[in-house]
């Protein structure tokens, strides 16, 4: 069987950061918990079937979205690129310093891995639980629909971390070369 997507999965926890991670995850958790605890317990079923059908097409335009990011990184020839290919940033990876060129790749290709995850998790939970609910959603029902709620706002903070990982590695980059070349008195 074919699992080497796990690798870029592994490579991405063992360069995260504690507050990323907090960031990433537990704040995501806390709010599908308060969000379950405050409102779905009133929320109708099709309301949550609707809810499906939106995060379907949000995330699928997300997976097109960091696809490109990708390409465009992975395919772009400019002197920014070949500048993030020889900077290294702060975090190791066996042992070695990761550029900061493979850790918005990191990043990127994580982020299409779980984006394509929860793309499969919705259209399991909309092919196989769908069909047994009839108007009151079941208690099942509804933790599929929170680990949809909460996989959603893991992508939505990560997508806003990798732009703006993205957005400062740049800045970080083209700072060092304004100050070589023009080094303080």
């Amino acid at each position: 069987m074919y699992i080497s997507f796990i690798h870029p999965l592994f490579d991405y926890f063992k360069t995260l950061k504690r507050q990323e991670f907090v960031y990433e995850w537990i704040i995501p958790i806390v709010i599908g918990i308060i969000f379950y605890l405050c409102l779905l317990g009133s929320i109708h079923s099709d309301i949550i079937k609707e809810f499906n059908g939106y995060i379907i097409n949000f995330i699928a335009i997300l997976i097109g979205f960091s696809i490109t990011c990708v390409v465009i990184l992975v395919g772009s020839e400019s002197q920014n690129i070949k500048d993030l290919k020889e900077k290294d940033s702060e975090r190791k990876l066996n042992n070695k310093p990761v550029r900061l060129y493979q850790l918005i790749l990191i990043c990127y290709i994580y982020s299409i891995i779980i984006e394509i995850f929860t793309l499969v998790y919705v259209l399991m939970v909309i092919l196989l639980v769908d069909p047994f609910i009839n108007n009151q959603p079941s208690m099942t029902y509804k933790y599929f629909t929170i680990g949809t709620f909460i996989l959603l706002l893991h992508i939505i903070l990560l997508t806003i971390r990798n732009i703006t990982n993205f957005y400062f590695s740049f800045w970080t980059v083209k700072k060092m070369k304004i100050l070589e070349e023009y080094p303080a008195n």
